[in-house]
């Protein structure tokens, strides 16, 4: 039990006795300045207590709130501030007071972050400080660690809605992140963290409607039984998507397109997950699949209303952590997941009437695929050296990815004779049956020089049997003397490995991939700080170079109207990102950031165009009344150029505002919340593929309405 309060602790006491701490803090501050000032630490104000080892309350967990550790910078607990990476985490607490529905609505107020619409499918894509090619995103997302990739294309799946009823916090990490993580970790790192059985707490049920035929549903179960604890989730999710956002011209001829008329939006989503821990044992199950997906402006960049998407993910994951095994210090965890994916495409690529009648019905094409991936692992951590912190992964992993095809034309454009054919196990097929092997292996110390002064070091090894092998170093100097104030200095490299789609697709008419593709490589150079001079006020600045080499990206061939990914020049950016958050009163929490880079081809020195040179981000929370909160959010985006040779008329920057207003009960078991989103209805556009005409609208002014209900 707490000395001061009484409460009985099960999980993070020193944090606990840390809230005490920043409470009295916060009644005085001239009494923490001048400690800071005078005395170089705020240890000197206030007196711990003195049977409590130092080791066990580090200084630097000081200034922490509970939320701000980080696992994705270093693969370990690692308070944010003194995390070798320039880092936001987004909590629960945080994803509930914006109404956000989904991880890509959070995600926009991480400063140099933006979620765009993908340029051939109903899918959102990330670019992150000006990094966004072809159809790869170039950032890895994680959930609790494990990567979630779609097979073909190599990162994450364009169907994963991403609810957020299950999500305690989320992790961004801008730059690169190949030391720990492997391929992908390019420009970025997301790593989604769900519940535990403590943080669900007993039963949670919820439910949201709002506009365009959309609802969704929730249950939550966590609860520990015997010496198992037990996180159970469901969520279901259905929109009709916004029939207004139109299309005026697409890439169909204007006498049989179907334009002009809205992008395909709507989908079903369903996710399910259980997950169960004891002193060793950590093992998670998880499923999602969507049905009905529309096809958003057409694989071809034609409307196609009749096109859908069925995508289903399983996965699996079990480990075992060993303690001080063999050496004092010493921590192994193996691990083994198996995930299988099943992708169905039910295409019209062009309509009925294409090829000059050639196609009554349309061009019709119907791709799949079935996946299984096997991945062993061991993680190691060893403290046995004083002021080190040791850690090793190695593992080995295998694609297997089977095909499947149905269509009515080749790759030349002809009709099949035979009409909608099944082309499965033919050379006829768009991508062959795929076998990739992987081999990893990685190292990192962290060593606390002296007092205030960690110095991080790491390297990684990977091995594809596909296209060969890559090796990718981080140096890390974080200085945080005893004052508000620390200090970063950061390199890392990077890869994002060709996907089977880069490099396999073939018999398509407008597409093909290439064999030989290197991967992509990025170095990076960071100068990060933060400033904290009250628990209530924290500003941070980051300035950041990176050069990226082999970018791969959609070029034409020499026959006209096909293209093929290739290796390219690459770009080089420079910029920063400034955010600050300040606490002005216990009932209203302001937030702020600003975002700004100059992206260069490599090539030409020409801007880089789709991405957003400027973002700038405000939020407010105001709890106006007892049991009442208010949230505003306002998103500005800017600076996104035309890539040069692309000729229409400039984007213009737009402003989306959110509303959420909130209500608990006394007894804090049932909540309320009404949403609206884009306000003002304001209208917007991203840039669309030069074989698009129009660019594509995003979503008007959304209502929404949710009840929540918690018992435990």
């Amino acid at each position: 039990p707490c000395r001061q309060c009484g409460e009985q602790l099960i999980i993070k006491p020193l944090l606990h006795l840390y809230e005490h701490r920043r409470i009295a803090l916060k009644n005085s501050h001239l009494a923490l300045i001048a400690s800071l000032m005078f005395c170089g630490s705020a240890h000197a104000a206030y007196d711990f207590p003195e049977d409590l080892p130092e080791d066990e309350f580090a200084e630097e967990n000081m200034f922490l709130d509970e939320e701000d550790i980080l696992i994705s910078a270093t693969g370990y607990s690692k308070p944010s501030r003194l995390a070798p990476s320039v880092a936001t985490v987004i909590t629960a607490a945080e994803i509930k007071e914006m109404g956000a529905t989904t991880i890509f609505e959070a995600l926009e107020q991480v400063p140099g972050l933006h979620v765009y619409p993908m340029w051939n499918l109903n899918a959102p894509a990330f670019s992150i400080r000006g990094i966004q090619t072809g159809q790869g995103q170039e950032v890895l997302v994680l959930r609790n660690g494990q990567p979630i990739k779609d097979s073909g294309v190599g990162n994450m799946p364009g169907s994963f809605r991403a609810p957020v009823a299950n999500i305690a916090r989320i992790e961004v990490i801008r730059g690169p992140g190949s030391a720990v993580h492997g391929a992908d970790a390019f420009a970025g790192v997301i790593n989604i963290i769900t519940k535990d059985a403590h943080e669900i707490d007993g039963t949670n049920l919820g439910g949201r409607m709002g506009s365009f035929n959309s609802n969704s549903a929730w249950v939550q179960h966590g609860k520990k039984y015997e010496d198992w604890e037990v996180a159970f989730n469901l969520e279901h999710i259905r929109t009709g998507g916004d029939p207004d956002r139109m299309v005026d011209a697409d890439a169909a001829a204007p006498a049989i397109s179907y334009a002009p008329d809205h992008l395909e939006t709507g989908y079903e989503y369903f996710e399910t997950s259980l997950y169960l821990r004891n002193d060793n044992w950590d093992i998670d199950f998880w499923h999602w699949q969507q049905r009905d997906g529309g096809t958003g402006p057409g694989i071809a960049q034609a409307l196609d209303p009749v096109g859908n998407e069925d995508f289903q993910y399983y996965q699996f994951d079990i480990s075992y952590t060993f303690k001080n095994l063999l050496l004092p210090g010493l921590e192994l965890m193996p691990n083994f997941s198996y995930v299988y994916q099943d992708m169905q495409r039910n295409f019209v690529i062009f309509p009925p009437g294409f090829g000059g009648g050639a196609y009554p019905n349309g061009m019709i094409g119907k791709p799949g695929f079935e996946d299984r991936t096997y991945t062993a692992n061991i993680t190691g951590t060893y403290s046995g050296f004083e002021g080190h912190t040791l850690r090793f992964d190695a593992g080995y992993s295998r694609q297997e990815m089977d095909t499947i095809e149905i269509k009515n034309f080749d790759e030349n454009f002809a009709p099949l004779i035979g009409g909608i054919t099944d082309v499965t196990d033919t050379a006829l097929i768009y991508t062959p049956d795929t076998d990739r092997e992987r081999h990893f292996l990685s190292v990192q110390d962290e060593w606390r020089i002296s007092k205030g002064w960690i110095f991080t070091a790491g390297l990684r090894y990977d091995h594809y049997s596909d296209f060969g092998e890559t090796i990718n170093p981080r140096l890390a100097l974080v200085w945080s003397p005893p004052m508000p104030l620390t200090t970063k200095l950061l390199y890392g490299s990077a890869f994002r490995a060709p996907s089977i789609s880069e490099m396999y697709l073939q018999n398509n008419p407008v597409l093909l991939g290439k064999t030989d593709l290197d991967p992509e490589t990025i170095d990076t150079l960071e100068l990060a700080f933060e400033y904290f001079p009250l628990l209530e006020l924290n500003s941070r600045l980051s300035l950041f170079y990176y050069d990226m080499d082999d970018t791969i990206e959609i070029v034409p061939t020499t026959t006209p109207g096909v293209n093929q990914y290739n290796n390219t020049a690459g770009q080089r950016a420079y910029g920063f990102e400034f955010e600050i958050e300040w606490d002005a009163t216990n009932e209203l929490e302001l937030r702020s950031s600003f975002a700004w880079s100059r992206a260069e081809r490599k090539d030409d020195e020409s801007r880089v165009g789709k991405a957003p040179g400027r973002e700038f981000h405000f939020a407010a929370n105001w709890k106006f009344m007892p049991l009442w909160a208010i949230n505003t959010q306002v998103n500005w985006v800017g600076g996104i150029k035309r890539p040069s040779n692309d000729t229409r008329d400039k984007l213009g920057n737009f402003t989306f505002v959110d509303l959420t207003l909130r209500k608990k009960n006394q007894g804090r078991s049932w909540e309320l919340a009404v949403s609206a989103k884009n306000l003002f209805d304001r209208q917007a556009f991203e840039w669309s593929d030069l074989t698009n005409p129009s660019d594509y609208e995003l979503q008007g002014r959304s209502l929404y309405a949710e009840v929540s209900y918690h018992f435990r």
